[in-house]
């Protein structure tokens, strides 16, 4: 699958996942009263509410038990609130391509082609999902219950506690307090199965319309 979708696809399973036992990368601390937890919750989500637009540079790291394996992809991604994003993988080079949601079409551009998605059902969801996990943070609340947080210098770490069940065993987010973004979602599933999204580099500067748009004269072919 691609590893944008994959992203995707791993993010719709927070919403039907079961409820996390301890990972690597949950805090062993115990968890916040809800009422602070919420209180604390709103401080971070009415910081991040004030921003319109960002880029971030990723890496996505992806480890597969069953065959032992690591895969690393990297690029850039543009967002724009409330649902307009592009998302660039670089490098490698075998995995080059971009995804751009106009904010009420998806397409995928490899190779000089572009090729249009469907946006209804599922797969609408999961475009929601990724821009809901990166800049429209506020509506995590509405969506997930929050089992804990836990705060290390400038760095805040959100665990998710998906509600029903599913291959997703815990799900995190790593906020930055000094920069003000999500510096990373962690995704863990059964089988010691992982996948972390690092976000670096953010820039809040106001996005030109037309980078969420595709080319002029672009030929465009519907995915069957």
């Amino acid at each position: 699958m691609n590893f944008f979708l994959l992203f995707f696809c791993s993010l719709c399973l927070l919403g039907a996942g079961k409820t996390p036992k301890t990972t690597p990368n949950t805090p062993s601390t115990a968890s916040s009263q809800p009422a602070s937890l919420e209180k604390e919750l709103k401080n971070y989500q009415e910081k991040l509410q004030r921003r319109t637009d960002l880029t971030v540079a990723f890496i996505q790291t992806t480890y597969k038990d069953l065959r032992k394996n690591t895969l690393q992809s990297q690029g850039m991604a543009s967002f724009h609130r409330p649902n307009q994003f592009r998302w660039s993988t670089q490098k490698p080079v075998a995995l080059e391509e971009e995804w751009i949601f106009t904010g009420s079409e998806l397409f995928s551009h490899k190779k000089q082609t572009f090729t249009r998605y469907k946006i209804s059902g599922s797969i609408g969801r999961e475009i929601q999902e990724v821009v809901d996990m990166v800049i429209n943070f506020d509506q995590l609340i509405k969506k997930y219950t929050l089992k804990r947080i836990t705060k290390e210098n400038h760095l805040v770490t959100i665990i998710l506690t998906p509600h029903a069940t599913s291959d997703l065993q815990a799900a995190s987010l790593q906020l930055d307090v000094q920069k003000n973004f999500i510096s990373q979602v962690r995704l863990d599933f059964v089988g010691n199965n992982h996948t972390t999204f690092d976000f670096s580099q953010p820039d809040e500067r106001t996005l030109a319309p037309n980078i969420f748009l595709l080319p002029k004269g672009a030929v465009v072919k519907d995915a069957l």
